[in-house]
């Protein structure tokens, strides 16, 4: 896509925030508050006439809904493109308990109506901030436990692995042409980290500086490319596999507080923002429809 031959530097915002209240006041992904003042980073070279300065922003929501409302029902999943991912992959996200596809901004009211018609009781946010375009990874679990995973690869061969206090992330890598700035290039991946990483020197754009390592495991064997076009909406939820014990799947969309068993299922929104120079605020190139 020629990325990496372009003078590139972007921030990566990830939104953070979470709903209050005894009511579901969610905003539409793709359509978030205005992000506090930052300082601009430096100039995107964009087409051969002229400079801008952008960051991408990703509006991450977070949803609990009761056991069985998403992973044995195909209601939200109607208003889901799956078709976005091949078919062996497909089958191979159900087979270890999750699926993974697209929707618009046009069907997030109906979305949200059946999420509320089921029962969710809250909707979280994760925040990160990151600069340049490397990956990053959401957090899925609010703490670290002991843990067994299995997976059934594409070699149909179930792979079992025992983690020690460690967290469960979607690890997100992305590129972004300056020419075709309406669509990303996703590639999402699970992965299991251990809670207290190691450090070690590494050579940064400010010089030497210690970074940490995280140890664990990347289930490249899962992960998903997508093309994502401006103001879509990235789904991710449990198939009906989910709930079996220690599957992957489960692991990461299946959990349970006080006693209370729960699936998860997150919206996750990328867009390019641009800043004003003159005043370092930024104004969205990809806005989405009014909150509803």
């Amino acid at each position: 896509m020629g990325l990496y031959a372009r003078k590139l530097t972007l921030v990566v915002c990830l939104v953070a925030g979470c709903a209050g209240g005894s009511g579901l006041s969610w905003r539409t992904p793709s359509k978030p508050p205005a992000p506090d003042p930052i300082s601009p980073p430096p100039s995107v070279v964009v087409g051969a006439d002229h400079d801008a300065q952008y960051y991408v922003r990703y509006d991450v929501l977070r949803v609990e809904v009761p056991p069985g409302a998403v992973s044995r029902s195909e209601t939200l999943w109607n208003h889901v493109d799956e078709s976005v991912i091949d078919f062996a992959t497909a089958r191979r996200l159900r087979i270890n308990g999750s699926r993974i596809g697209l929707t618009e901004p046009a069907l997030w009211p109906a979305i949200k109506a059946v999420l509320e018609s089921v029962g969710a009781e809250q909707a979280m946010q994760v925040g990160l901030a990151q600069v340049d375009m490397l990956p990053f990874a959401i957090q899925i679990d609010p703490a670290p436990r002991d843990r067994t995973l299995f997976l059934l690869g594409p070699d149909n061969k179930l792979e079992g692995t025992k983690f020690v206090q460690c967290l469960n992330y979607i690890r997100i890598e992305h590129t972004l042409d300056p020419d075709n700035l309406s669509t990303f290039l996703l590639r999402l991946i699970p992965e299991i980290r251990h809670a207290r990483p190691r450090t070690m020197l590494a050579a940064t754009d400010a010089g030497l500086r210690e970074v940490p390592v995280y140890e664990g495991r990347v289930y490249g064997e899962l992960s998903v490319e997508l093309d994502v076009p401006e103001h879509a909406i990235v789904v991710i939820g449990p198939s009906r596999r989910a709930h079996r014990k220690f599957q992957i799947g489960t692991e990461f969309l299946c959990d349970q507080r006080n006693g209370r068993e729960f699936e998860r299922v997150l919206f996750i929104t990328p867009r390019l923002t641009r800043f004003d120079l003159d005043t370092a605020s930024a104004s969205a190139l990809t806005d989405g429809p009014d909150t509803p």
